[in-house]
């Protein structure tokens, strides 16, 4: 969902590069299905231990920020952004509002997504199709 986002917001490649590697590793260091705010540091440090991605030094923080932010509250994600080395704020805050609706539309497979939750314009737009992938994959 968050390539389709991507295309909606008529991201440039560098981004949707961005996305692609945080919507495949963000939750590579959950260790259980229930409520966990600490997952997203502990997916980003197994991203560096096992050197899964490779980009600059300004999209490697973009990435650090949105995978270590995406699984706690938009506030306190908002305000941790000034402990990030990040020269363009808009574009990381965008990055990670795209992320979270994207993990947020998989919510379709728990059967509990909250649409209040959803942050971008085309987000609601997708609940649809998070439904039909949903049925064409099981």
């Amino acid at each position: 969902m968050s390539l389709v986002l991507a295309y909606f917001n008529n991201l440039i490649y560098e981004n949707v590069n961005i996305l692609a590697y945080a919507s495949i590793y963000h939750d590579i260091g959950r260790t259980d299905n229930g409520v966990c705010t600490e997952h997203g540091r502990e997916s980003f440090k197994k991203i560096k231990e096992y050197r899964l991605v490779k980009v600059n030094n300004e999209n490697e923080e973009i990435l650090k920020y949105i995978v270590e932010n995406h699984c706690i509250s938009d506030s306190l994600a908002f305000s941790s952004l000034k402990n990030y080395q990040i020269e363009n704020n808009d574009r990381a805050i965008l990055l990670l509002k795209i992320l979270k609706d994207s993990d947020n539309l998989d919510r379709v497979r728990l059967g509990d997504l909250d649409i209040s939750y959803l942050r971008c314009n085309y987000s609601n737009k997708l609940v649809y199709l998070a439904n039909q992938l949903l049925r064409y994959i099981r």
